[in-house]
């Protein structure tokens, strides 16, 4: 629907929209789960081997929050990119901020390997040419996650367990524990710690008149988790413990869909909650919802463990090193647009594009369900036929002087040629039809032979989806009758 602005209102709508456009991002800002995105960006970076540009969003990580455990993964990948002087401030600022880490006697042989490097002058910077190489998972799981522990009323007394012995049993709180060891106490929350891939304990002691919380975490790294004590008084309320393959899930409970509240936490995580019947949807890009039912009771702790199961469509994004004429999924025609994405069943789809003076491409490409495949066309140019043109045209010349030289040669000596002459055109006729021959032969060759391949796909390794950002977006028009303003979001 067009609707008409006179020039004030015109300016106004257009100040509401941008005032608006740059407004929404930072009221639903939340410096928490910007620097944990910065944090998995910066995981997968560092997986592939490109250890700058995982740097560079450790760095912005910790502009956005200042977690001692992004100043480690900066730290770490400064020094796996070369950049030893770097790497040695952002250990000492680590060991400034988090002094009593588990990993402090580990970081201090750190500055002190780096500082012997630095002192025997070598390299400062790797080969810039030398292509990424991923990490390997050594080198992967040295990267801690940051674990934000939380209790609400807040200074409550907290202690971290680690488990040494994979063998070892579940800890239970007040008994020995063989297999577990302290490495952190005598904190009070809120805390942000500090701590590699693993098994963990999370204690928050009694105190005052509330009883004890605790939960247990599984831990990859360089994620951010966050674990929220609800402490009670009186009777002991029941616990939540959540087991999911993704780790980035959004979890809700009671607040079914269209959820009216953010989710309660992500992946993998605990939850304090009263006794009785509860409701849970665990949701991801790319996965089906997951959604149970399930009882808490007083003083007692349930499991779950919910497997998102892969959506069953997927998305195929096509890229050309040429403009795109023509695409068909599957036989059937589809919307050319300067994004090439498109949503399909996941499993096989034939695929063909075609674009201007390049060779049409066939081929077979394979959806991924619940992710993103993003295919590039070499569209090889069509091999020139010019020259069979060319020769085809003097054939057909020959062809026709042979017709003559034929016919003249056939007439009576003397009728009107003498015997010379006769003897020429008989001869030259062979000669005409003989090299059109040849000539017909050669275009022929050439209107078949391409030494140029076909044009081929090449596919990317398939991602994973991301959420979808609001984008606000505005179009002005206008004319002799006059104005209006388009305004929309994007998802």
């Amino acid at each position: 629907m067009k609707v008409h602005l006179g020039f004030r209102q015109l300016v106004a709508a257009l100040l509401l929209v941008i005032v608006a456009a740059f407004a929404l991002p930072v009221v639903a800002a939340d410096p928490v789960e910007a620097a944990r995105e910065l944090m998995e960006e910066g995981r997968g970076l560092f997986k592939e081997g490109r250890y700058e540009a995982a740097l560079d969003k450790f760095e912005a990580a910790y502009a956005t929050h200042a977690a001692a455990a992004f100043l480690y993964n900066a730290a770490f990948a400064a020094e796996k990119a070369g950049k030893r002087q770097l790497a040695i401030t952002r250990y000492d600022m680590y060991l400034a901020a988090e002094p009593d880490s588990p990993y402090a006697d580990h970081v201090r042989g750190r500055i002190a390997a780096l500082k012997k490097e630095l002192e025997a002058k070598q390299p400062e910077e790797p080969d810039p040419k030398k292509a990424p190489v991923p990490a390997d998972a050594k080198a992967v799981a040295e990267m801690p996650s940051l674990v934000r522990v939380l209790s609400e009323p807040a200074g409550a007394p907290l202690v971290v367990y680690e488990r040494t012995d994979a063998k070892a049993g579940a800890y239970r709180l007040g008994q020995a524990n063989p297999g577990w060891r302290k490495i952190a106490g005598g904190f009070k929350t809120p805390k942000e710690l500090s701590l590699k891939e693993g098994t963990y304990h999370v204690v928050v002691e009694r105190f005052a008149d509330y009883n004890a919380n605790e939960t247990q975490l599984e831990l990859s790294p360089g994620h951010v988790y966050t674990f929220k004590a609800a402490l009670s008084q009186g009777k002991f309320l029941g616990q939540l413990l959540l087991q999911t393959n993704v780790e980035t899930a959004k979890v809700y409970v009671d607040d079914p869909p269209p959820h009216k509240s953010a989710p309660m936490f992500r992946g993998p995580g605990s939850l304090n909650l009263d006794a009785g019947e509860h409701e849970i949807w665990v949701e991801a890009p790319g996965y089906e919802t997951g959604h149970r039912t399930f009882d808490v009771r007083h003083g007692e702790t349930t499991r779950l463990d919910m497997t998102l199961e892969r959506s069953g469509r997927g998305f195929l994004v096509i890229e050309a090193d040429a403009p795109m004429t023509a695409v068909k999924v599957d036989g059937a025609p589809t919307q050319l647009d300067s994004l090439m994405r498109l949503e399909l069943k996941a499993g096989s789809h034939d695929l063909w594009i075609d674009a201007d003076g390049r060779k049409v491409l066939q081929g077979k490409v394979d959806v991924p369900g619940g992710q993103e495949l993003t295919v590039r066309a070499n569209m090889v140019k069509t091999y020139p036929r010019a020259k069979a043109f060319v020769l085809g045209g003097f054939a057909i010349g020959a062809a026709v002087g042979g017709v003559f030289l034929h016919l003249e040669a056939e007439k009576p000596v003397g009728q009107p040629h003498d015997q010379t002459v006769s003897t020429v055109f008989n001869v030259t006729r062979f000669v005409a039809f003989g090299t059109s021959g040849i000539l017909a032969g050669l275009a022929i060759f050439y209107a078949v032979y391409d030494p140029l391949p076909e044009s081929f796909l090449e596919a990317e390794p398939a991602k994973d989806l991301e959420e979808a950002a609001v984008i606000p977006w505005l179009s002005p028009w206008g004319g002799p009758d006059g104005g209006g303003l388009n305004v929309g979001l994007s998802f």
